[in-house]
């Protein structure tokens, strides 16, 4: 049997993946391969639209041009490494798994733009992203989340719990306006 699958079917087929795996703390390599594939596939299209990755952004706006090549190898080691057998078969990086929420997080925001709309996994993602990284967003960014309201519901330190209970009671939150 054919399926017939577009270039957002692949992205949103491999974020969710990535999205479920990251919650239920699995292979953070797979996570990563996954994320960066969906990832630069949205960030393809959406520079089509008109939409820009932030990372993509952040390469130009805060990285001086004659080091920006180096920095984008260094960030593409670990994709290019994970996916491509027939060269340096005995090497080995090193990785930091953190990365993987920047590009969960601006796969989503990219999906986002594209499709106007969030998957479930996307949308506790994004939730659980601003919980975790005030910091790092501007208030446009942020979503509206009630922290006190989110931790009458769920553990915010716990990953897995978090992502089970807002699983559990999605439709409930997103009735709420809490999602």
């Amino acid at each position: 049997m054919k399926i017939t699958v577009t270039k957002l079917d692949v992205a949103r087929g491999q974020l969710e993946t990535a999205i479920e795996l990251f919650f239920k703390e699995g292979d953070s390599i797979s996570i990563h391969t996954l994320s960066r594939a969906a990832h630069e596939i949205l960030e393809t299209i959406g520079k089509k639209q008109g939409f820009n990755s932030i990372l993509e952004e952040g390469y130009e706006k805060f990285i001086p041009k004659e080091k920006q090549k180096e920095v984008r190898n260094k960030l593409s080691e670990v994709k290019n490494f994970s996916k491509h057998g027939s060269f340096d078969s005995d090497k080995s990086i090193e990785f930091q798994p953190e990365l993987n929420t920047y590009y969960l997080w601006d796969s989503a925001r990219l999906y986002l733009l594209l499709t106007k709309n969030l998957t479930k996994n996307m949308a506790i993602f994004q939730t659980w992203f601003s919980v975790k990284n005030p910091d790092v967003l501007t208030p446009e960014q942020q979503q509206s989340v009630n922290r006190e309201t989110l931790s009458e519901i769920t553990d915010l330190e716990n990953k897995k719990q978090f992502y089970h209970d807002l699983s559990e009671g999605y439709d409930e939150l997103r009735r709420r306006g809490l999602l």
